[in-house]
């Protein structure tokens, strides 16, 4: 990849996060100031954010453990 190739690929990226630096979620979803949204959105960020959040990732660890496992151990023997 070559410089100029390399620089234009960053201008690219830097308008692109502009783009949705500016942008606003608001003007694109018609229902996110409705009654409807007010009551998922306290459904998602209540007390037990954090308590579901290691639910969602646990997954993702224990196959992450498991794979290591049998990339390192298993080669080993």
């Amino acid at each position: 990849m070559s410089l100029k190739f390399g620089i234009i690929l960053m201008i690219h990226f830097l308008y692109v996060l502009l783009a949705m630096l500016i942008s606003s979620t608001v003007t694109a979803c018609p229902f996110c100031l409705s009654k409807t949204s007010k009551l998922v959105y306290s459904g998602i960020f209540n007390h037990q954010f954090v308590l579901y959040f290691i639910y969602t990732i646990l997954p993702f660890f224990i196959f992450y453990i498991l794979v290591w496992f049998l990339a390192n151990v298993i080669e080993e023997n």
